[in-house]
């Protein structure tokens, strides 16, 4: 941890902007789909980025899935809501492909 203390943050205090993904120019990027649990430590994270694809007007759905755990889709095999995440997820790339791009939503899933 102190080898990135003493990298990500400034002489005066400041972290360096580069060390967080929601500081990039987001302008021409692909649709986007984000999935985040409500309960996660993420989901500030997830809703933060969701907001700046969406300013850089990048077509983005965020999906905040009712305590999923982080990768739920890893448990598909055991949880019905990571088996709909993952056709959900399924659908939007199917949109992407055939042109029907889905316009920018924020939605509770699950």
């Amino acid at each position: 941890m102190e080898v990135i203390a003493r990298c990500g943050f400034a002489a005066d205090g400041d972290l360096d902007p580069a060390w967080s993904p929601v500081n990039a120019d987001f302008t021409g990027l692909p649709p986007v789909l984000i999935q985040v649990g409500s309960t996660e430590c993420l989901l500030p994270d997830a809703e933060m980025l969701a907001r700046r694809c969406a300013e850089a007007r990048v077509p983005t759905l965020l999906q905040i899935w009712d305590r999923a755990p982080h990768v739920h889709h890893a448990s598909s095999d055991l949880l019905a809501d990571a088996r709909a995440a993952i056709s959900d997820l399924a659908q939007f790339h199917q949109q992407v492909v055939t042109g029907r791009v889905p316009s920018t939503a924020f939605r509770h899933a699950g």
